[in-house]
């Protein structure tokens, strides 16, 4: 973005794809709830060789599959460019063949999935594109201990003593 103070309409904002890989490696992440969020199914579920019965509560863990190492190989490491293809219109696969975005939960997924999605996306989008077009940041003593989560009381956390991430901005 040459001119930073130039304001980007969202949909310029949607084509900068290392701007998407950016905000997807940072919600891979996040993974925000950190507990299975299970339903109940209401008539039998077959799944390969699996009968689950009526009433049985069937869930996932979300940080269990956003930090998959068959899925995300090296999935402590923030690596945008794992949702770069430049050379498929189909996007990026893993390495069985399954859409990458299939494994993105953060919003979770189906009938349930968070009806404020688009508006979060949109408006990250644009706060990450202004910050970043517009100021030069670097850590200031912060380090990678303190934003590790160490905890999980519904929600992950971080270590009690951790001071939070510090930031200069000039």
């Amino acid at each position: 973005m040459p001119d930073p103070y130039e304001r980007k309409s969202l949909v310029e904002l949607e084509k900068l794809p290392y701007l998407t890989a950016v905000i997807n490696e940072a919600l891979r992440m996040s993974n925000g709830l950190s507990f299975r969020n299970s339903r109940l199914a209401h008539s039998p579920i077959t799944y390969k060789d699996y009968v689950i019965p009526v009433f049985t509560p069937v869930g996932m863990t979300v940080p269990l599959i956003q930090t998959d190492e068959s899925i995300f190989p090296e999935p402590e490491s923030f690596i945008p460019k794992r949702w770069l293809d430049i050379n498929s219109a189909l996007g990026v696969k893993t390495s069985d063949g399954h859409p990458l975005n299939r494994f993105l939960m953060a919003f979770g997924r189906g009938a349930r999935q968070c009806v404020g999605m688009n508006l979060a996306q949109a408006e990250m989008r644009i706060c990450i594109a202004t910050v970043v077009g517009r100021f030069d940041m670097e850590l200031f003593e912060s380090s990678r201990k303190e934003v590790d989560l160490v905890h999980d009381l519904f929600l992950p956390g971080v270590d009690r003593s951790s001071k939070g991430v510090h930031v200069l901005i000039k």
